[in-house]
């Protein structure tokens, strides 16, 4: 009888122990944070997105709201003047996001982040454009 209070004991402890590191995991996850975000315009083709902030990203990712936008390139601009070119090429539909995008080197303070883009829409509201980061 003993044997089988210390088994359930045993159980329940790692029941917790389990429990506790499936709660935890999502902590130790990189959130994402919006920078910034810009409503396109249809007759340019490139806008820019200034980011205020000092923290420092390894990777980043652009959502579209609205209307969808045909990215073709991004130029990451970070606050040591370097820049990363990333060819994106692909028709991103509105409510959806571009893959994470690694940045190179370790994690990366960010200046700013210029797109380059087509737009679909001419008569209704402009496409929004949102930056995350993580």
């Amino acid at each position: 009888m003993k044997k089988m209070k210390n088994m359930a004991t045993v159980s329940v402890v790692l029941a917790a122990l389990a429990a506790s590191v499936g709660l935890a995991a999502p902590a130790r996850a990189h959130p994402q944070v919006m920078l910034g975000s810009r409503e396109v315009g249809y007759l340019s083709d490139h806008d820019t997105i200034e980011v205020d902030t000092r923290w420092v990203f390894r990777e980043i990712r652009l959502c579209v709201y609205r209307h969808a936008v045909e990215f073709r390139d991004l130029d990451v601009v970070f606050a040591n003047g370097a820049r990363q070119d990333v060819p994106v090429r692909r028709v991103i539909p509105k409510g959806e996001c571009t893959r994470w995008i690694d940045l190179n080197g370790t994690a990366r303070r960010i200046d700013k982040v210029r797109m380059y883009y087509a737009t679909f829409a001419i008569s209704a509201p402009r496409a929004q454009v949102r930056l995350f980061a993580r």
